[in-house]
């Protein structure tokens, strides 16, 4: 599945790449952050009665993160599979979907286990992290903390030390979450 992913990575052009993982449109839209913390705090507030536990909000979260991801999945395993089992399925058709929805259950299901969150740290963090904002409902999300959101999701995993303010060292070593002894 590595090696798939890798191969099917290098045949996505750099422009492409740039388009659908990069900072290009964000470089144009200057204010995308703060709409997103408008919307995100917005979507808090309104769905705050619905959150029972932390763990459901972590489990919505992740169900989110991973069905951005969940595409890029069926397009690797319809990639892989071998041409006696048919022509791939196009995109938007019910088959593709259904394959779609696997992926986003395999991934999900990976993530039930200390050795996916371990392989796909980087996702456990930051759906941890958006998580704890979430559950905790006084806090509001700040244009700012998408950026130091990402670089704690990128550093606490497989650095050593990670400098930040006081707020995001408490969140990221909470007992609940323990996301500095990974």
């Amino acid at each position: 599945m590595e090696k798939a992913l890798f191969d099917h990575m290098w045949a996505i052009p750099l422009a492409e790449m740039d388009r659908l993982i990069g900072d290009a449109a964000l470089a144009t839209d200057a204010d995308h952050h703060e709409r997103l913390a408008r919307t995100l705090n917005q979507d808090i507030a309104k769905h705050a009665s619905e959150m029972k536990s932390f763990k459901q909000v972590y489990e919505h979260e992740l169900v989110g993160v991973m069905s951005l991801y969940a595409g890029r999945a069926a397009d690797i395993l319809c990639d892989m599979a071998p041409l006696s089992l048919g022509p791939r399925p196009a995109k938007h058709t019910d088959e593709y979907k259904t394959i779609e929805r696997h992926c986003l259950g395999l991934l999900v299901g990976a993530m039930n286990s200390d050795q996916g969150k371990a392989t796909l740290r980087t996702l456990h963090i930051e759906t941890s992290i958006h998580a704890a904002v979430r559950w905790n409902k006084g806090q509001k999300f700040k244009a700012n903390d998408f950026f130091d959101l990402q670089h704690a999701a990128a550093a606490v995993g497989y650095c050593d030390a990670f400098f930040t303010e006081r707020s995001l060292a408490t969140l990221l070593t909470r007992r609940d979450l323990s996301l500095d002894k990974l």
